[in-house]
């Protein structure tokens, strides 16, 4: 995703147990939001202009198992005040 620095991003997945985890990642390769520590959803203020990366993946027994879940991911990047 491209986007100026200052501008809003948010990104929320909705998925069933065991679902995959995302990270959002700067356009330095900075990460800016780890969804194995953070939660489900993230909401911030991006520090750089560029490219921005959301990588989805699994952990545990379901990525060692090959497994695969389905999942909605929103993502929403705007100029407002607030997300």
């Amino acid at each position: 995703l491209t986007a100026r620095k200052g501008q809003l991003m948010a990104v929320k997945m909705d998925s069933a147990w065991p679902h995959p985890f995302f990270t959002v990642f700067d356009p330095a390769g900075a990460v800016i939001f780890d969804g194995m520590s953070d939660g489900d959803s993230f909401s911030g203020r991006l520090p750089l202009s560029g490219k921005y990366i959301v990588r989805i993946y699994q952990k545990g027994n379901a990525k060692d198992a090959g497994e695969t879940h389905s999942f909605k991911l929103t993502i929403t990047i705007t100029n407002k005040a607030s997300v």
